[in-house]
Order: structure tokens, then C-alpha cells, then sequence
């Protein structure tokens, strides 16, 4: 099958609105928005996929799979951010397997989003009847607009607390940075035991946050702490490592466990403190 891939001139479709729904792309808000198998995919959105970094005018691009009995088809292509979704164009019909189109990055805040476009089609010929949603796809991880030029990254954070511990105890740590551009930032901790803080925030620039967390398992753990703008912009990764419990010396820990064997209830805050 001949593939052609055109450019729709659909810019003055794209004016900016404001979705009703006020959602993130890991959230749907009817049945109906479930998504298919990858066996049933029947729309692949081609760029941006994720992990770009986007000013100006670009080309959106995806391809779909022509669809037996379906004379009509649609398309609606949404930006998805953190919390709020921007509808880009109203939905519009095409012929082609592979579809560009014209996209002005400008319209937007600056910030992380992820493309999603929707199949939309019917089987009337006389396209009398509405059309319905057919399939849909988002880009696979999150781009960044980023149309102010002069923005900066947040400088790498320093993270501060214990080092050292018994498992099962909360420890607090301490996180910092500045910002070039004085924006408000956010922190994401990752603690080094598959689980992580979620973005924390927003704060001013140089204000300390905190963050506390426990460790179920004996061991050392490395946290990981990074800081985003409001624009997106991330900073280095920060790092401080921890042990749980306390490092004691190879020739006291089997005469202390020979201990604790013997006496099972005895030596309560000894058992806390090494984590027994």
C-alpha cells in the first residue's frame, strides 16, 4: 500500500481551548476511553514521541491503520500536561495512513506534556451519523516546551539527613536549591528501594523542603533528589547514601546475634538500633 505523507495546513484549526476535563494522560475519564490491546492499535503517534525539548513551529506526525467498513475518519489531537489537557485542533478528516500537521509550540506554557491523538470514524457513507472513538495514543513519555529561550535549569539540590539507621524507622532529609531564573521549584526524590517521593511542591527558589521515608529491608540504599522548574527544566541528579542498619564490625555482629538467639526478648533497643 502506497503511503503518502502530507502536510495538512490545518493551522488555523489549531486554536487553543481549554479541555472540560481537567485530567493526566494516566487517567480516563469514561469506559469507553479504555485503551486497546497492542495487537487492536490502530493509531501510532510518530513525534513527538517524548524526551524532546520544543520551541517554535514543529511538524506533529502519526500514522493510523486503514479500517475495514469505516468510510469516514477523523482525527483529534490533544496536549496532555500534569494536570490540565489543551485541546490543539478540532477533529478533522483524512484520508492518508501517514498525517502531519503544523503545530505552534507557542500557544502553550511552558512545560512537560505528552501528545495524544484520537481515531475517530464512521461506517455511513452519507456521513449522517456521528462519528465514534476508534482508538487512541499518547507519546510514550513526556517532551518539553520550552519557547523561553533564557531559561535556565535548577541548580543541582543538596539533600541532608541521616545516613545511617535501623529499618522500619522514619528518617527525615533536608533538600535545597536555587534557581538561575528565580522560578519556583519542584523535587523528586527516588529512594533507592524501587519507590519514590512524587514531585514535591512547588517552592520558592532557595527555600529547604523535606522528605521523610523508612526502609523495610537491611542494606545500603542510595537517594537520588533532583528539582524542576515551572518551565520544565530539571536539574542534575543530587545523591547521599544510606545503610540500614548501622555498620558494626564482622567480629561483633555473629557474637551479637549469638546474643539475641539466646536471649529473644532481651536487649530491646540494641534489637531497634541494628535493625533485628
Amino acid at each position: 500500500m502506497n503511503k503518502k505523507l502530507i502536510f495538512c495546513n490545518i493551522i488555523a484549526v489549531f486554536f487553543i481551548t481549554l479541555s472540560s476535563t481537567v485530567t493526566g494522560p494516566d487517567r480516563k475519564s469514561n469506559q469507553q476511553d479504555q485503551k486497546q490491546t497492542v495487537d487492536d492499535k490502530y493509531v501510532w503517534i510518530i513525534f513527538p514521541n517524548g524526551g524532546e525539548i520544543l520551541s517554535g513551529n514543529i511538524i506533529v506526525s502519526w500514522h493510523y491503520e486503514t479500517l475495514f467498513g469505516l468510510y469516514h475518519t477523523y482525527f483529534k489531537i490533544y496536549c496532555v500536561g500534569e494536570s490540565i489537557t489543551y485541546t490543539l485542533s478540532e477533529y478533522f478528516e483524512s484520508i492518508d495512513e501517514n498525517i502531519s500537521a503544523v503545530w505552534n509550540t507557542t500557544i502553550l506554557p511552558d512545560g512537560k506534556y505528552k501528545l495524544k491523538v484520537e481515531l475517530w470514524g464512521t461506517g455511513d457513507y452519507k456521513n449522517e451519523t456521528p462519528p465514534s472513538l476508534v482508538d487512541y495514543d499518547y507519546s510514550d513519555d513526556w517532551f518539553t516546551i520550552d519557547n523561553n529561550n533564557n531559561n535556565n535549569a535548577p541548580n543541582k539540590p543538596s539533600v541532608t539527613g541521616d545516613t545511617n539507621g535501623a529499618i522500619q524507622t522514619s528518617y527525615n532529609y533536608t533538600i535545597q536549591t536555587t534557581d538561575p531564573d528565580q522560578d519556583e521549584v519542584k523535587y523528586f526524590v527516588d529512594w533507592g528501594d524501587n519507590t519514590n517521593s512524587g514531585w514535591l511542591g512547588p517552592y520558592p527558589s532557595g527555600q529547604t523542603a523535606s522528605a521523610s521515608h523508612s526502609w523495610n529491608s537491611k542494606g545500603n540504599y542510595l537517594i537520588k533528589v533532583k528539582a524542576r522548574d515551572e518551565h520544565g527544566l530539571e536539574s542534575k541528579w543530587a545523591n547521599l547514601t544510606v545503610t540500614m542498619p548501622y555498620s558494626y564490625n564482622k567480629l561483633i555482629l555473629p557474637f551479637l546475634e549469638l546474643l539475641f538467639q539466646r536471649f529473644p526478648h532481651a536487649f530491646p533497643i540494641l534489637r531497634q538500633l541494628m535493625g533485628y
